[in-house]
């Protein structure tokens, strides 16, 4: 994958959580807060930031965050969706994953957390063009037979 990990973070909350902006305070990402699907829409569809993934990390997760899923889904449906929450149940991120998110991160989050998640992202990511080399150490691509 050419460049840094690149990741949008749709935040509805007044200011990116503590523990977020500092698990995501690595060298290897470049990340754009916005607080709003419309400006993450207009961020993406400008060219200026092609994300690998989306992160949503509402204040708290609800029926809108399932609204902005089914919308920013369903104009980028190759696009990695994450969805960040201290409480996440069990019905939440079923509706989530129908309305399009692939990853869930509890908070807090930890640093660990961000370089699991961008290993897996980095295997998936529309921007990946060696796939066998992005999955790195660790991390086995099978081909299975028909």
């Amino acid at each position: 994958m050419a460049g840094n990990f690149r990741v949008i973070i749709v935040s509805d909350c007044e200011s990116v959580d503590a523990d977020l902006a500092q698990a995501l305070d690595v060298g290897t990402l470049d990340v754009c807060t916005v607080s709003s699907n419309a400006e993450c829409i207009r961020l993406i569809a400008g060219g200026n930031f092609s994300p690998d993934l989306v992160l949503l990390n509402p204040c708290e997760p609800c029926q809108d965050t399932i609204a902005s899923l089914r919308t920013l889904h369903s104009l980028y449906p190759n696009l990695l969706f994450a969805v960040t929450g201290r409480h996440l149940d069990p019905g939440f991120i079923v509706e989530a994953s129908h309305a399009g998110a692939q990853l869930f991160l509890r908070k807090p989050i930890f640093a660990k957390d961000v370089e699991g998640l961008i290993a897996r992202v980095r295997i998936h990511s529309p921007r990946n063009e060696e796939p066998a080399l992005a999955a790195g150490p660790g991390v086995r691509i099978e081909e299975l037979s028909s």
